[in-house]
């Protein structure tokens, strides 16, 4: 913190429209069946596989468990946001990229094993991320944690 605040960057704070499911009940999730997903980089692919018993998606990276580096424990995402954005632009050698992040594009939500459509939209660099569903109405949430992915336009994108 000590660092956003040299830098002069946690000086905004945004409110953010959160809305959540009264239950976390598959039957009030919208959209089509999800049980994996699949995220094709040219670094490899990143899978998320649904648990009924937990309610979220455990993440894989190139087939392997993603595990937290300070438990051990394999992530688990309740909430999964696919946004996608621009191409990126590369920054350095190090292959950092730039991702455009404020404007607006399209979305994917995944929760409790379901999947629907979204658009997202950021009006600001310093402002929050707006999802909403087709009937433009913000996304609600399951109670549990929230994963935004970002990805380049045109990644693949696999669901089962």
């Amino acid at each position: 913190f000590a660092e956003l605040e040299e830098r002069g960057l946690n000086k905004i704070t945004p409110s953010w429209d959160i809305s959540f499911f009264p239950e976390a009940e598959p039957e009030a999730v919208p959209g089509e069946p999800a049980t994996k997903i699949r995220i094709h980089y040219h670094t490899g692919v990143v899978e998320y596989r649904y648990s009924p018993v937990q309610g979220a998606y455990k993440r894989y990276f190139r087939g392997q468990p993603h595990e937290d580096a300070e438990t051990g424990e394999q992530l688990l995402i309740t909430n999964l946001i696919i946004q996608e954005t621009d191409r990126p632009r590369v920054l350095d050698s190090e292959g950092r990229l730039e991702l455009k992040t404020v404007g607006t594009g399209s979305a994917r939500v995944f929760q409790l094993g379901r999947n629907y459509e979204a658009v997202w939209e950021k009006k600001t660099r310093e402002g929050w991320t707006r999802f909403s569903d087709s009937g433009g109405n913000t996304i609600k949430l399951v109670p549990g944690n929230t994963w935004v992915q970002v990805v380049p336009e045109g990644t693949r994108l696999e669901i089962e």
